[in-house]
């Protein structure tokens, strides 16, 4: 039970390991037929996100008995409170001296309390430096998962803390110390500059395995905690083997076979002395739980990334971009007339540095420029003098909105989106036509016919899809239940619902009960493709209307993460072909299993990951871009003002500035690209 990417990058290695493995996306909540599986993983937001409530007590009365039977479970716990807070419960239960902390770490110089929101897609590797030889009263006390919580150990005969020294899972980089010994499977059981990955407890006949998150960044964010070391990139090989490691560790506690051992680096044993939850404002359920889930609930493990479909480009512009590496930065281009010299110094820049792209949102300009004629002629004039500039420079520019935009939209009287609970957050339903005639269509078209008169300039749009001043970065399937969507499934479906017998009671439930209701009746998996077909009819209409216009139109799009809704799935599925891919960019540096997965539904993406330009410094740059290329389509860097700083520059972590002067980030980013360039010709 997991989000998509668990499984595509890190579950997807059960079958190699001949487990038979079913995985339930679909269905997420415990049954009592759940006892017969030798190991169950409770993956991180257990579907879907987020969600006021997930486990239950009957659930941790039912893990309490499958793990003393002998099961083996797998909690890769998510910063959900009410999980926090069952999870500890039954650690409790099965007398194991581990609990999970509620407090939140805060980063001074970063400024983050937390992870920046709850989603998948901002969070750090969850590590603990374990040090051989700890002064008595210092020892490390906490295995870190991420910002939101930790874990806390006391000492037991039973208690095990695997750790490694894979350079993925390190947050300093000592390694060249590590004196631990290495098991055949990669997992460490000691030494000093390792770090802790798990902690692993035996409990009656079986097992409890306590992960952070994401494991070892999984994603593959890139990122500086405080003033440390960069944390590497997640796109190294060593990630994928210390997930393929993992999974045989699994494999040898399922076999039997001697693997548990006994080890427990951390000092101090007063961890849990008077710890004690104060829940505030979450009401435990008790619930029943259900012999079976429905039918027809399953998700499938057959998918083989060996055969993975290949594009075939047809926009020039496009494939020559995507064959020399996409390199590319992040610039606002709102009213680039009245700053001509600034707009020439950048693109005099970017040219001399060898960057080939520009994504550009036009935030300030591009609503207020289509309100009447006036402005339309306003805005098109600015935007077609910068589009001068750029192409003297031989600048590609994809431009255009961030999608919603909540300074535009809240005068509107769109349908909004509502959570499982039934409450709107705010954001424009993406199944209200008027929003995509109001928001989205008429920049297209624009756009569309400002690129036929820049053709190798203008390549298309630019959808910035990061939703701000919302609840969630993303619009997940946690937001997919206000009227609109859900009559969208009951009409959709109506003959499927009425053979059940169900169509009349579809029609009456109320908004803060249709997750339940679906998820009660098996149906949660044919709603969300259902919304991914409707969404997908729609794009499709556009993307005819702007090619009759212009046949080659590139779409591009931001998102923190490789979003795996229904809403972006169904949107990049009506806009992308093999001969036409979306342009995705995000802060996922290793993208392309999850694009090659998603081009197996019809979803064809040309993905680059993205960095902070108040992340990287010297030779890190080198490393971490031309890692990127090589594994994915090219990368993007934000913001890209960032680079043109001048000598009264200074250090600085929460206003964007760079970490090194100006004149010597010029010359490292000037001697990668040529880098890139150069390897990507042979």
């Amino acid at each position: 039970m997991s989000d998509p990417i668990l499984f595509q990058q890190f579950l997807i290695h059960l079958p190699e390991n001949n487990f038979k493995v079913d995985y339930r996306r679909y269905y997420p909540s415990l049954t009592e037929s759940d006892k017969d599986y030798e190991m169950i993983i409770l993956a991180a937001s257990r579907f879907p996100f987020p969600s006021p409530s997930k486990m239950t007590l009957a659930e941790k009365d039912f893990l309490v008995k499958y793990v003393t039977d002998g099961g083996i479970l797998v909690s890769l716990y998510s910063n959900e409170e009410n999980d926090r807070i069952i999870l500890n419960e039954l650690l409790d239960s099965l007398d194991v001296p581990v609990r999970i902390e509620g407090k939140a770490i805060h980063d001074q110089v970063n400024g983050y309390k937390s992870t920046l929101l709850p989603s998948a897609y901002y969070l750090d590797p969850p590590m603990l430096q374990v040090h051989k030889e700890t002064p008595p009263g210092n020892g490390v006390e906490k295995i870190f998962g991420g910002r939101a919580f930790s874990l806390l150990v006391d000492k037991g005969e039973n208690i095990s803390i695997p750790v490694t020294s894979f350079e993925t899972s390190m947050r300093l980089k000592e390694l060249d110390e590590n004196a631990g010994i290495k098991s055949t499977e990669g997992i460490y059981s000691g030494g000093p500059y390792a770090n802790a990955v798990m902690a692993v407890a035996k409990a009656g006949k079986g097992f409890i395995i306590l992960l952070p998150r994401y494991l070892i960044n999984m994603n593959g964010w890139t990122t500086r905690w405080s003033d440390k070391p960069v944390i590497p990139t997640g796109f190294l090989q060593e990630n994928e083997k210390f997930e393929k490691n993992f999974i045989k560790y699994l494999s040898s506690l399922l076999k039997k076979e001697n693997v548990f051992v006994p080890f427990n680096p951390i000092t101090r044993w007063d961890n849990l002395k008077g710890f004690q939850d104060k829940p505030v404002n979450v009401v435990l359920e008790k619930s029943e739980l259900a012999i079976t889930p429905p039918p027809d609930v399953n998700d499938s493990l057959k998918y083989n990334f060996e055969t993975g479909r290949e594009l075939n480009i047809n926009n020039q512009s496009l494939k020559e971009l995507v064959t020399g590496k996409i390199r590319s930065a992040f610039f606002g281009m709102d009213n680039q007339s009245a700053n001509a010299a600034g707009l020439e110094k950048t693109c005099k820049y970017l040219n001399d540095a060898g960057f080939n792209l520009i994504e550009a949102p036009l935030q300030a300009s591009t609503y207020k420029g289509l309100e009447n004629d006036s402005a339309k002629k306003a805005f098109i004039k600015d935007l077609r003098f910068t589009l001068s500039v750029l192409k003297k420079y031989n600048l590609k520019l994809l431009a255009g909105p961030n999608l919603p935009n909540p300074d535009y939209f809240k005068t509107k009287s769109y349908s909004k989106t509502a959570s499982i609970d039934g409450v709107e957050n705010g954001s424009p339903s993406p199944l209200d036509i008027k929003y995509w005639n109001d928001a989205v269509r008429p920049i297209a078209i624009e756009l569309a016919k400002l690129s036929n008169e820049f053709p190798n300039t203008l390549l298309g749009s630019f959808n910035d899809m990061e939703l701000y001043g919302f609840e969630s970065l993303t619009i997940t399937e946690a937001f997919s239940f206000d009227y609109l969507t859900y009559n969208e499934f009951v009409e959709r479906k109506k003959t499927f619902l009425q053979n059940r017998n169900q169509y009349d009671e579809a029609l009456n439930v109320l908004p803060h009960l249709r997750f339940d209701w679906l998820k009660k009746n098996g149906l949660l998996k044919i709603y969300f493709s259902t919304l991914e077909d409707a969404v997908a009819a729609m794009a499709k209409q556009l993307d005819v209307e702007v090619r009759k216009i212009n046949p080659g139109f590139v779409w591009s799009f931001y998102t923190p993460g490789i979003p795996q809704s229904w809403y972006y799935k169904g949107l990049w599925k009506g806009l992308s072909s093999p001969e036409r891919p979306v342009l995705l960019i995000t802060y996922e540096g290793r993208g392309k299993q999850q694009v090659d997965y998603l081009a197996s539904d019809g979803i064809y993406l040309v993905h680059c990951p993205g960095l902070l330009m108040n992340t990287l410094n010297g030779n890190e740059w080198r490393e971490c871009l031309s890692g990127f290329a090589l594994n994915e389509n090219g990368y993007w860097l934000f913001p890209g003002y960032s680079m043109l700083m001048d000598e009264n520059w200074k250090y600085g972590r929460n206003d964007w500035s760079i970490l090194q002067p100006p004149d010597e980030l010029f010359k490292i980013l000037k001697e990668t690209n040529e880098m890139i360039e150069s390897r990507s010709r042979k």
